[in-house]
């Protein structure tokens, strides 16, 4: 897995990097299945504005999957980074969750189908 780290509008420092990558990587280091993860930082408005204009965006590639986009908006970049991580590990939790229901729901028809088949041929050789 590889994480991309990108900043638009202002120069990425030592700590903004570190605190994306102690944010992301406890996250990401559960999910085995993630190919790419793509973190962007955008100061919207640049220096001369201030309000909620930090943006902190990542795109995460699973295999056979469309890619998963988690967007946070705050005043501080800090927060926002938070704030997306947290989105970010419930976006995987769930996913997580929905694969793991699917593979059981696979696992049942096919245990129903299995025994269809030995019903259908215990008739056939009662007649």
């Amino acid at each position: 897995m590889g994480m991309h780290i990108q900043a638009r509008g202002f120069s990425l420092s030592e700590a903004l990097e570190n605190e994306v990558i102690t944010s992301m990587d406890a996250i990401l280091t559960r999910h085995h299945q993630i190919n790419n993860v793509e973190v962007r930082l955008e100061d919207i408005n640049g220096r001369l504005r201030g309000g909620t204009d930090k943006r902190c965006r990542v795109v995460v590639t699973l295999p056979g999957t469309p890619s998963m986009v988690i967007t946070s908006t705050s005043g501080d970049m800090y927060l926002a980074i938070r704030q997306c991580a947290a989105r970010l590990k419930n976006a995987l939790n769930r996913f997580r969750a929905r694969e793991i229901r699917r593979n059981q729901h696979n696992r049942q028809d096919k245990r129903f189908l299995a025994d269809t088949d030995g019903v259908e041929q215990k008739s056939k050789s009662l007649v």
